[in-house]
């Protein structure tokens, strides 16, 4: 399989967010970045929607890393494909 058969492929991934009351299946090509709060992980979506999730967000690295995700904070999971620019001076995603 080519690299972009396989960037295809993986758009259209999706990855179970639990919660208390239900998990959900989202295309991670939807997810922006997470964000932990102590042992949940919130997930803030292109559409505007804020999932929190029951699992810390150590629990998503692994897998979401293969998606082109990386940790920018001990506390942040940023997708790439979002990045628009990186502030040499502070050290911040934008």
């Amino acid at each position: 399989m080519t690299s972009l058969q396989e960037s295809r492929n993986k758009s259209h991934h999706k990855i179970a967010i639990s919660s208390i009351k239900e998990t959900r299946f989202i295309q991670v090509s939807e997810i922006i970045r997470c964000e932990s709060e102590n042992s949940y992980t919130c997930f803030f979506l292109k559409n505007g929607e804020k999932i929190t999730s029951s699992v810390p967000i150590s629990e998503y690295e692994e897998p979401l890393v293969d998606y082109g995700f990386i940790r920018s904070h001990q506390s942040h999971l940023i997708n790439k494909s979002f990045v628009k620019s990186l502030r040499k001076d502070e050290g911040i995603f934008c």
